[in-house]
């Protein structure tokens, strides 16, 4: 279930014109995480985006402030999430797609509607990073599924972080 290419091209700044420039003609699957232009690229016809699923526990996990049964509600049903997927990696890809299809795309459906329902209530200050947590995944929410009906998409990008938690690590290092 490894991705079919990955992709490490180093640009001097994060500017979101040499992006566009390198997908202008892709067509095809890529996951990433949720840096802007991603999602511009991924309105692009024949070009599907499935953001990080890791991101978005990442993002309640520190939303300490707020609703903390909500907050520990939301991280159980995406714990959820990715055990399914430890279930079905060594499946062959039609197994692959239905196990998700049956099982992973109700607990995303619920996990959105309970955070849309959570939104609309009111009770959470505009500034609380939970508010934030729950403003990201419904953002995301059209590309998050994208994951569920493709067999060789995995639910995160964490191949390509850890690919390059070397240079992360070294940039600072490297100023010494």
């Amino acid at each position: 279930l490894n991705p079919a290419l990955r992709v490490y091209h180093f640009l001097p700044d994060r500017k979101h014109a040499h992006f566009e420039e390198m997908f202008k003609d892709y067509q095809g699957f890529f996951h990433s995480d949720d840096y802007g232009v991603y999602e511009k690229i991924a309105k692009q016809d024949g070009v599907i985006w499935s953001p990080c699923i890791a991101h978005v526990r990442r993002q309640f996990f520190e939303a300490e402030a707020g609703d903390k049964a909500f907050r520990e509600e939301v991280l159980k049903d995406i714990q959820h999430l990715f055990a399914i997927e430890e279930k079905v990696k060594e499946l062959l890809p039609e197994e692959r797609v239905q196990i998700r299809e049956r099982e992973a795309a109700p607990v995303l459906e619920a996990l959105i509607e309970k955070n849309k329902k959570k939104l609309m209530e009111g009770t959470l200050l505009p500034k609380f990073k939970l508010t934030q947590a729950i403003k990201y995944l419904l953002r995301l929410f059209p590309y998050l599924k994208n994951y569920i009906t493709n067999p060789y998409a995995r639910i995160d990008n964490n191949v390509a972080e850890r690919a390059l938690k070397h240079v992360v690590i070294g940039r600072e290092n490297w100023l010494f």
